[in-house]
C-alpha cells in the first residue's frame, strides 16, 4: 500500500484539479498496437473489457492513495470530480459504449472491495493485478495461455506508483467558491 511520508514539496490543488491531474494518470483506451506488444490479440469486446479492468484497477489505487494519505476526506473529495471527468470523456477519451457507464461504477466499486480483501491480506501489485487477471479468465475475456501477457500489461499500463507520489505531494485546497476555509 501507500505509506505517508516522504520529502517531495506539497502541491496545493482543489479536488477538482487533483481529480484533473490524475484523470491525466488513467490509462486510456486499448490500441491494437499496444494488445500487439503484449502479444494479446483480442477482439474489441475483450479490449474494452480489458481497459475496464486496468481502469477498475486505476481507480482502485487512486482511492487507496488519497485514504492513505487524507483517510476519507480526500476521496470524499476528489473521486466524485473523478468520476464526473470519466463520465464526460467515457465514449470519446476511453471508446466505451455509452451503456457501458451506467454498469461500470458499481462493478468497480465491487472490484475494488475484491482488491481490497487481497490487500488486507498482505498482497501487493502483483497479487491483485493476479486477481484481475484470474476474473478475465474465468469470465473468458482472455484465455489461460494470455495470462503472464495481460498481468504485464496490467503492471505497465496501472499507474500504481505515479499515483502514489501524485497524492503523496498532494495538498488539497478548497475551491475558490470556498475560499476562507483551511486546507483539507
Amino acid at each position: 500500500m501507500f505509506q505517508q511520508g516522504g520529502s517531495q514539496p506539497k502541491q496545493p490543488l482543489t479536488p477538482l484539479h487533483a481529480a484533473e491531474a490524475l484523470f491525466a494518470l488513467l490509462p486510456k483506451s486499448l490500441t491494437p498496437k499496444t494488445l500487439d506488444q503484449y502479444g494479446l490479440s483480442l477482439t474489441t469486446e475483450q479490449a474494452q473489457q480489458v481497459s475496464r479492468e486496468l481502469l477498475s484497477l486505476s481507480l482502485y489505487w487512486i482511492q487507496a492513495a488519497l485514504t492513505a494519505h487524507y483517510k476519507d476526506i480526500g476521496d470524499v473529495l476528489v473521486t466524485p470530480e473523478l468520476h464526473r471527468l470519466l463520465r464526460e470523456r467515457w465514449t470519446t477519451v476511453f471508446r466505451m459504449p455509452a451503456a457501458g457507464w451506467r454498469t461500470f461504477l458499481p462493478e468497480a466499486e465491487a472490484r475494488r472491495r475484491d482488491y481490497l480483501e487481497v490487500a488486507e491480506q498482505g498482497g501487493g501489485q502483483i497479487d491483485i493485478g493476479n486477481r484481475a487477471v484470474a476474473r478475465m479468465e474465468s469470465d473468458w475475456t482472455i484465455r489461460p495461455e494470455q495470462k503472464a501477457a495481460l498481468l504485464s500489461l496490467i503492471v505497465d499500463l496501472v499507474p500504481m506508483e505515479a499515483i502514489g507520489k501524485f497524492v503523496e505531494a498532494l495538498e488539497l485546497v478548497p475551491p475558490p467558491e470556498a475560499q476562507g476555509s483551511a486546507t483539507y
